[in-house]
Formats: structure tokens, sequence, C-alpha cells
């Protein structure tokens, strides 16, 4: 949904009646994961996609009758052992099922909107029940939109924690993580190569480093969201440690990465890497053990960081290093 979110809210503050297409359910190879949204107006014009051009044509259709019509939700199925499905041209060996509800609540959308656009982390939850409409959001500081019962916001602080998009009970749990952040222990040349591929896939950087020479702006192609020049133990505590963040150490200087994983180790982040041999990563562990770092902590190291790929120059470690980070943050997903 993320994608047009211009356009939803351009058709909120417009008025414009118009019908949400949201897939809610895929099997095998789907052509669009589960979350994969669609606004349809009275004209037809949409905006967005369910299945990337399969089943649009069928979709619009449909939302045209719901406008035209006495009923506000409905849910569609598509697959391939489907004649309908076949003449739509869904035929990637995939089914999905989109429910499709005329806009309602707008308070509700405004305030997802405004979460979203602030990096704020919240669930939008859809009731799948056809001719009941239910829409809410769920948030770690408030609830807004159609009430929920203790069981349904319990599920929907887990389905957050997971980062996972699904059905659960007759609701649908639209996830809208918070944007990633990358804390960069280091401003060496794989530094630079990961900047710029964070900045790519979307995720805050923050960089530390405080050894001046490696830190003057000309140095980076790609600026980082936040650049610090002290040590480690001066910056982390005043940013966000949490299940959004991912950590890689690179400067090779035990007396600043020790100092870092020591504190990011303690907080529960989503993942720490750290640059250096097999050999160097045993003399880290042993230093970690020794200065009180719980073993349990320590093994949650990826050291050596990255993915096997025979990386050799800097933006071959920095892709192998992004990669992993990838792999971990969609997990669930």
């Amino acid at each position: 949904m993320v994608d047009i979110l211009n356009d939803l809210e351009s058709w909120l503050h417009r008025q414009v009646p118009f019908a949400l297409a949201t897939v809610i359910k895929t099997w095998r190879s789907a052509p669009r994961s589960e979350g994969a949204t669609m606004i349809i107006a009275a004209d037809g014009t949409m905006k967005g996609s369910v299945s990337g051009g399969c089943v649009e044509s069928s979709v619009v259709k449909e939302a045209q009758l719901m406008l035209q019509g006495d009923y506000q939700s409905k849910r569609l199925s598509f697959g391939v052992s489907d004649e309908d499905a076949w003449s739509v041209g869904l035929s990637c060996g995939g089914a999905i099922e989109v429910w499709l509800e005329q806009v309602s609540h707008p308070d509700v959308w405004t305030r997802l909107i405004a979460m979203v656009k602030s990096n704020q982390g919240c669930v939008l939850v859809t009731g799948l029940q056809e001719g009941k409409p239910f829409k809410a959001l769920y948030t770690m500081h408030q609830l807004l939109g159609d009430e929920m019962d203790q069981e349904l916001q319990v599920t929907c602080e887990q389905a957050y924690t997971q980062h996972k998009t699904q059905i659960s009970e007759g609701y649908f749990l639209h996830v809208f993580p918070a944007k990633s952040r990358l804390i960069i222990i280091g401003a060496a040349h794989v530094s630079l190569d990961l900047i710029r591929l964070a900045k790519m896939y979307q995720f805050e950087t923050i960089v530390i480093d405080p050894r001046g020479i490696f830190t003057q702006e000309q140095r980076f192609e790609v600026t980082p969201d936040q650049l610090f020049t002290d040590w480690p133990e001066q910056v982390l505590p005043g940013i966000k440690l949490d299940a959004d963040t991912y950590v890689v150490v690179l400067t090779h200087d035990p007396k600043i990465d020790d100092q870092a994983l020591r504190l990011v180790l303690a907080a529960g982040v989503a993942y720490v890497g750290a640059l250096g041999s097999r050999k160097t990563h045993a003399k880290r562990t042993i230093r970690l053990k020794e200065s009180g770092v719980p073993e349990e902590q320590i093994e949650q190291i990826y050291g050596p960081v990255g993915l096997d790929i025979n990386a050799r120059h800097p933006s071959e470690i920095a892709l192998s290093i992004m990669a992993q980070i990838i792999g971990i943050k969609n997990q669930y997903l």
C-alpha cells in the first residue's frame, strides 16, 4: 500500500468515492504478496496493483459494481483451476484471494497515512465478514476505529513484532513496520558502498566513527541520514535500538567495535554483524567473554559478516552484508 499512499491521500482529500482491493492470501507462485493493494474509482481509474496485471480488469469491474450497488465488501478468489482465472490471465500457477471494500472510516486512513509518512509502525485491521465492515488501526500507543478486544490486540502486537501481514480469526492484519535503520560502526570503504545499498532498500542509515579522518563528508557519494564523530558509547544510548535495528561493525579497531557490540547485543537488535576473518572473530569472542558479555549474546553475532559469495572488493563485501541483512529482515514474510 505504501506505493499508492499519495494517491490514497489525494482521493480521500478530494472525497472521491472509491473501492480498495487488497491481496489477503496467496498460494504458490502468486504474482504479488499479501498486502498488495489497488484503489479503484467509479469511472474505472485505478492506482496500484494486486497481481501485476493478471486480474486487475476483473477486480475493476467488480469494484464499479460495488460502488453502484448496496454491498460494501466482498471476497474475490482467482486461481488457475478457475475458468474465470484463465479468462483474466492468471496463468502463473498461483492463486490469490482479494478483499474488495468501499473505503470508509476516513479518520483511520488519515491516521495511517500520517504514521507511515512519519515512520511510525502500526497494524491496519480489516474485518473479513461480508456486509459487516470493520476497520481499525493498532499502534503501540493507541487504538483508532472500530473497537478491538484484548485478544485481537495481542494478535496485532505479535504480528507487528514478526512483521508478518496475515489473516487471523476472521481479520486481515496488514503490518506497516517502521522503516528499518542500519547502524554502521566505522566509515571505511565497505561502509560507503553499504550506505548506497541500504538507501536503495529503504533503510535509514546511521554512521558512527570517532576517527575524524574517516568522517569527512566529501568521502560520501551517498550521504548517510545521520553521521556521528563521537564514540559508540556516547551515541548509541540516544538511538532507538529495537527489532527494526541492524548493526554492522567495520572499524577493525577493538576499542571501537567491542564497545559498540556490548551495547547493541544487550539491546536485542534484529541483527549484529562484525567484519573480520574467523581468526579475528575468535579473538573478538574471547575479549567479549572476558568483559562479561553473556555467551548467548555473543552467539548472535554474524562473524565473519555477510553471505559467502567469495567477495573480494569493498563493493562485493557490502553486497554480501546487505544480502544477509535483507534475508534476516524478510524471514517472516
